[in-house]
């Protein structure tokens, strides 16, 4: 992985090494020339930087709550923005593993606009 990601960073693209349940990579992974540690949703921010994490994070919202009412994933993404404002280093919003085929386009375009609009303030 060192020699794909070494490469890569001679191209002057960002690069971001993700793992579903690999929590336990995650201080390897941070030791890897790469731009973005990702985090599944077992991981909160706060952990990761706890555990030594210092490159921008990616991640973390559990792509079931999509599936959840409004108030639910209103207030999980407040959580995980919130904990991204408090701790050092960049920090991506993105769901902690791709999106279930019943979770619904509106709600996909409501949460963006949601995470832009609270992130601006």
């Amino acid at each position: 992985m060192e020699k794909i990601f070494k490469a890569l960073k001679e191209e002057n693209v960002p690069t971001i090494l993700f793992g579903i349940g690999a929590n336990h990579l995650l201080l390897e992974f941070n030791d890897l020339p790469v731009s973005t540690v990702g985090l599944d949703w077992r991981t909160s921010i706060t952990e990761a930087r706890n555990m030594g994490i210092t490159k921008t994070l990616q991640g973390n919202l559990d792509p079931a709550i999509l599936l959840a009412d409004w108030d639910v994933i209103e207030s999980r993404t407040k959580e995980i923005l919130d904990q991204a404002k408090a701790q050092d280093g960049g920090y991506v919003f993105n769901l902690g593993h791709g999106v279930f085929p019943d979770v619904q386009p509106e709600t996909l375009k409501r949460l963006s606009h949601f995470v832009h609009e609270y992130s601006a303030k």
